[in-house]
């Protein structure tokens, strides 16, 4: 309170009101109950203060007294009602410093008078005031160009909080959002609603804060009004009232299929929704994301979710641990041309070429490459995520178990990698990427999995390599130590020539290079990759001040 009072008399000692953060919580309960009250955050959080200084008869028990004014003269609090126009103070805290999307720059460049805007959890709220019906509001979230909108869905009380910060920032009683009832012969007055979009598939709605009255039969659309938390009302579609857009970081609709099932004799609508993202894999701008069939729920059907995964790519612009900016010709070859991938300064393609393991590869040779050396862990999820887009896949690489060690076939050497895998099956020492698009088992896809030498698959995935040289990041001070199979120290008149002899080695994937006398020791490991693999140490990092290590990406 220091800080404000000292804030206003800098600024102009003739304030005597600012608006604070301290909001009711619950408008079910008294305002006059202390506990009531909590500072609010954007994502519709709040903290329950211990330090409150109310001014004499606050607060009020009115409930239309649900925000918080300072007073400078008295050095305290009052409750007052939010229509009443004060001036205010803002705090921006560094811990809560977010770096800025495209989708939050237009969100914020929506300066016309008549909308107000949040953005929040990477979603665009906008609550537009111009009073339209349910289906005329329905197609009308288009304000953001190259963003599927639509009115918004509420599913959390933090999601609730926002939409209600906007309509009471318009000062307006209702405003729609997107959930209805879909089947209007449903009698049941609290049943049968849903979250809806312009062009999806309907999902069940599961948040429901139905405010005490207002609800009717014969009132198919929602809104919210001023009785936050218990803030839905059933709407007539035909009536008119502004309405609140919402506009994901996404730029193309959810993915969604339909089929009909039955169930005890009753026909079941199927539809399918892609989860979440997982997590971005290290290297590249590649990712594994799972799809989930969920049943619509009607009262003659059971309500249940079947684990039929899929995987697709990341979308472009996830946050990863390195990336390369550098252009090479066979980079932008790779990238230009679909179903390639480029990753560890080579370009993965998959091939349809029917046959063994030998026959994959010597096509692949064919082709201006080899059989496919998989220089990071991260690799196999990458691939096996990009090719399912298309189909699932069963291919070829160059990897064999022969001698008691997984090797590269191009060269028959080890890779620290993959050294610790369980030993393959007897007569079924080659192995192939796999990715089953019907797996119900989410953790098995992508994978490697054993096949016999001989046996004859219809893919292989092949690759080009550029010079280790044209793609790569540089640690400096840092110098990587293999804990099997090092490389010998050679010495090497500059950077690029160590560069080189990495470049001649299958699977190396970086190298340490000491300017000072031109040492070079290639790796097959780096940062990017398990410092740990079935608890055995594959490298470690020292600090060396004269070495620098560069790595492929």
């Amino acid at each position: 309170m220091a800080a404000i009072e000292q804030l206003i008399t800098s600024y102009n000692d003739s304030i005597p009101y600012v608006w604070t953060g301290l909001e009711v919580i619950n408008s079910s309960i008294s305002p006059a109950n202390n506990t009531n009250w909590g500072y609010f955050y954007r994502k519709g959080i709040f903290d329950s203060p211990t330090y409150l200084p109310w001014g004499p008869g606050n607060p009020s028990a009115s409930s239309t007294y649900n925000r918080t004014l300072y007073k400078k003269p008295d050095n305290e609090l009052y409750s007052g009602p939010s229509t009443t126009a004060n001036s205010y103070v803002c705090e921006y805290e560094e811990a809560l410093k977010q770096p800025v999307s495209n989708l939050e720059q237009k969100c914020a460049n929506l300066t016309s008078s008549s909308v107000l805007t949040l953005f929040v959890n990477d979603v665009c709220y906008v609550l537009n005031p111009v009073n339209k019906n349910y289906n005329d509001a329905k197609v009308s979230c288009n304000a953001l160009s190259g963003y599927n909108g639509h009115l918004a869905h509420i599913r959390t009380m933090g999601e609730l909080w926002v939409a209600e910060a906007l309509r009471a920032a318009a000062d307006v009683p209702y405003a729609r959002i997107g959930i209805e009832k879909t089947n209007t012969s449903i009698t049941d007055v609290y049943t049968g609603w849903y979250l809806t979009t312009p062009i999806d598939q309907p999902v069940l709605a599961t948040f429901l804060p139905w405010a005490t009255d207002g609800n009717d039969p014969g009132q198919y659309s929602m809104g919210i009004k001023g009785d936050y938390p218990k803030s839905f009302e059933m709407l007539v579609n035909t009536g008119t009232r502004p309405f609140i857009c919402q506009y994901a970081s996404v730029t193309t609709a959810t993915t969604t299929t339909t089929t009909t099932t039955t169930t005890a004799g009753a026909n079941c609508t199927v539809y399918s929704a892609w989860a979440d993202w997982s997590t971005c894999s290290q290297s590249c701008d590649k990712g594994v994301r799972s799809r989930e069939v969920m049943y619509n729920i009607s009262e003659s059907c059971n309500s249940s979710m079947t684990p039929a995964y899929q995987y697709e790519s990341c979308t472009t612009g996830v946050q990863c641990k390195s990336s390369s900016t550098k252009m090479t010709t066979l980079k932008s070859e790779c990238m230009s041309k679909a179903g390639s991938h480029y990753a560890y300064s080579s370009c993965y393609f998959l091939a349809n070429i029917s046959g063994t393991q030998a026959d994959a590869s010597d096509y692949c040779v064919t082709q201006g490459g080899q059989l496919a050396s998989l220089f990071g862990e991260d690799l196999v999820s990458q691939l096996g995520s990009l090719f399912l887009q298309f189909s699932s896949v069963q291919a070829w690489i160059g990897l064999k178990y022969t001698g008691g060690k997984l090797k590269w076939m191009v060269d028959n050497a080890p890779h620290a990698l993959f050294e610790n895998i369980a030993t393959p099956p007897t007569g079924s020492e080659c192995y192939a990427l796999v990715s089953d698009r019907s797996s119900p088992n989410e953790v098995e896809n992508p994978r490697l999995s054993p096949m016999a030498c001989s046996a004859s698959l219809q893919q292989a995935i092949c690759m080009k390599s550029d010079h280790i040289y044209s793609s790569y990041s540089v640690q400096g001070g840092k110098k990587v130590i293999e804990a099997e199979s090092p490389e010998s120290v050679t010495t090497e008149i500059d950077s690029s020539g160590c560069g080189a002899r990495c470049s001649e080695i299958i699977g190396c994937v970086g190298f340490n290079f000491n300017p000072s006398d031109g040492s070079c020791i290639p790796t097959k490991v780096s940062p990017a990759m398990p410092s740990i693999i079935d608890g055995i140490t594959s490298y470690t990092v020292q600090v060396e001040s004269s070495w620098n290590f560069y790595e492929r990406i």
